[in-house]
């Protein structure tokens, strides 16, 4: 299936919320660099650098899933 903007921009703006900008580029030392979020409905909604440990990002991924109902998965941890 194919989705359109509409379809999909809930979900993202939820990504944007819970992660941050889109694309974010951290400098900080406790970093977890090039994260990428998807989901097996609408594939990858987000990508970037998330600060904090593996722990905030686990964290911050359980928000996400119970935002929008459904399981995500995290790459490059």
């Amino acid at each position: 299936m194919f989705w359109t903007e509409e379809d999909i921009s809930p979900v993202v703006d939820i990504a944007n919320t819970v992660f941050g900008t889109v694309g974010n580029i951290s400098m900080e030392p406790n970093t977890n660099y090039n994260v990428t979020i998807e989901t097996a409905r609408f594939g990858k909604v987000w990508y970037g650098d998330v600060e904090g440990g593996v722990e905030t990002l686990i964290q911050k991924k359980q928000e996400f899933e119970r935002l929008i109902g459904e399981s995500a998965v995290i790459s490059n941890i």
